[in-house]
């Protein structure tokens, strides 16, 4: 499953309120990183109302495993645990 797959199908679990259509991640977004996961979010106001505040997106490292770069930061933490 892609990430932006994975998106959609927490923005169906989560019932967003988008203001705009949602048409895929780009390489700008703004992301963080945790132990486990990669959390991609979206500005306030970039595609829900205020009343939503900022959209999450947790994506768990075992799911894109296979998109993970051997030499990247996310593998780094992958071996820490």
């Amino acid at each position: 499953m892609t990430i932006n797959k994975m998106i959609e199908q927490q923005i169906k679990e989560k019932d967003l309120h988008f203001i705009k259509e949602f048409n895929g991640i780009t390489e700008f977004e703004d992301y963080y990183l945790t132990d486990n996961a990669l959390v991609i979010y979206f500005q306030e106001l970039e595609y829900t109302i205020h009343a939503e505040g900022i959209p999450e997106f947790i994506i768990p490292y075992a799911k894109i495993r296979n998109l993970i770069d051997e030499n990247g930061p996310i593998r780094q933490l992958i071996k820490k645990n």
